[in-house]
C-alpha cells in the first residue's frame, strides 16, 4: 500500500524544529500560531526504542492505527507572501502505524530518556514555548514508527503546483499516484538575472500577542542582492538561482559567460556551524552534475566575524583541497559586508 502525505516546513532536515520562517501562512493553522509543526523531528534517527524511530504525521491523526504498515513518499511546501514552492522529499518503506496506547508508552520512554525535555529545549532554542508539548494528547503524540534504514529520502527538489502527483495540498492521507515530472533530472545551468524581495519582518500571534518577527536570511540576500548590483550590474546577478536539478541557490554572480560566483547564507551565530551546513550545499550546487560551468568562488556569508582560527581552517580547506571558499560577514545593524582575511 503506497500512500502520499504533505508535512510541514522545515529547514534543518527535519531533525529538530527550525521556527517561523516557510510555516503555514494560515492564521487559524495550527504552525502559524504555535510555530512549529509536530512533524520537524521525523527524521531525527538518533532516537531510536527496539529499532524503531517513532514520529509524527499529522495526516494520521484521527485514523484508527493498529500496526498497519505501508509506504509512505513525503512532501512539502515552503510558504512566503507572493509563492509557495512545493519539495518532494522521498519515501518511507514499510512505515507503522502506531496506536494511542503504544503513543502513551513511548511518550514515557522519551521521558525517562531525557528526550521529551530535549524537544522542549528544542522548541525554546526557536522561540516557541516548550511547554506546549504538555497540551498535546499523548495518545496522538506519535502515529508512526520505523526503522532508519527504511528511508529513502532524497536531496528535496522542487516541482510545480500543477503536477500532477499531487492533487491536494491538505495535511490528509492520499494514494499515491505518480513522481513529479519534475524528478531530480538534470537541465543546463540557465542563469537567470534578477530577484523577488521577500518581507523580511513579519507578524506572529498566539496566546492573545501579536509581536514582530525579522527574517534574517531575507534582509541578508535583499542586501547582498542590492550590493553586487552596484558592483557588477543587475544583469549579472540572480537570486534563489535554479540548479538545474531542482534546488536553489541563495545568490550567484556571473562573472563571465561561463563562470559564476555562489552565496551561501546562514544565521547561525558560529562561524563554524555556518561552514560546516554551507560547504556541503555549495559543493553539490557546484560539482552534483557536470554542467560546463567553472565556479570561481564559494561564498559562506554570515552574521558573526570570522575569527582568527575560523580563517585559518578556510584556508586550509582552500590550499590542501583547491575549493574556492570565502567568507563574508554581514553587519546586522550597519547592513555592510565585509570580507574575512583568508
Amino acid at each position: 500500500m503506497k500512500k502520499l502525505s504533505r508535512i510541514c516546513w522545515n529547514d534543518k532536515y527535519w531533525r529538530a524544529p527550525s521556527g517561523r520562517e516557510g510555516k503555514s501562512i494560515n492564521s487559524s493553522s495550527y504552525e502559524y500560531q504555535h510555530g512549529f509543526g509536530h512533524e520537524e523531528w521525523l527524521f531525527d534517527t538518533e532516537k531510536l526504542i527496539d529499532g524503531y524511530h517513532y514520529a509524527y504525521l499529522q495526516s494520521l491523526a484521527g485514523l484508527v492505527r493498529n500496526g498497519q504498515v505501508m509506504d509512505i513518499n513525503l512532501y512539502t511546501i515552503k510558504n512566503e507572501k507572493r509563492n509557495n514552492t512545493r519539495y518532494w522529499l522521498g519515501e518511507i518503506l514499510n512505515a507503522e502505524l502506531v496506536s494511542h496506547a503504544e503513543s502513551r508508552r513511548i511518550v514515557k520512554q522519551y521521558q525517562h530518556n531525557g528526550w521529551y525535555d530535549e524537544m522542549k529545549s528544542q522548541l525554546n532554542e526557536v522561540d516557541v514555548d516548550g511547554d506546549i508539548l504538555g497540551s498535546i494528547d499523548k495518545s496522538e503524540f506519535f502515529t508512526i514508527k520505523f526503522k532508519p534504514q527504511n528511508l529513502r529520502l532524497c536531496e528535496p527538489y522542487i516541482f510545480s503546483h500543477t503536477d500532477p502527483a499531487v492533487k491536494s495540498n491538505y495535511y490528509n492521507l492520499i494514494n499515491f499516484v505518480e513522481l513529479p515530472l519534475q524528478a531530480r533530472s538534470a537541465t543546463a545551468f540557465d542563469f537567470k538575472a534578477g530577484h523577488r524581495s521577500k518581507p523580511e519582518s513579519g507578524q506572529r500571534s498566539g496566546g492573545g500577542y501579536r509581536a514582530e518577527i525579522s527574517y534574517i536570511h531575507n534582509t541578508i540576500q535583499e542586501a547582498l542582492y542590492t550590493s553586487l548590483c552596484q558592483h557588477v550590474g543587475e544583469d549579472r546577478v540572480s537570486t534563489e538561482q535554479n540548479t538545474g536539478y531542482g534546488t536553489r541557490i541563495d545568490l550567484v554572480v556571473q562573472e563571465n559567460e561561463n563562470t559564476y560566483s555562489f552565496y551561501e547564507i546562514k544565521t547561525h551565530a558560529h562561524v563554524s556551524y555556518c561552514i560546516r551546513e554551507a560547504i556541503g550545499q555549495l559543493l553539490e550546487y557546484a560539482y552534483w552534475h557536470d554542467n560546463g560551468i567553472h565556479i570561481t568562488k564559494m561564498v559562506i556569508v554570515g552574521i558573526t566575524p570570522a575569527t582568527a582560527e575560523d580563517n585559518a581552517y578556510i584556508a586550509r580547506l582552500r590550499a590542501l583541497h583547491h575549493l574556492p571558499l570565502e567568507y563574508m560577514h554581514f553587519d546586522l545593524d550597519q547592513k555592510t559586508f565585509s570580507q574575512s582575511d583568508q
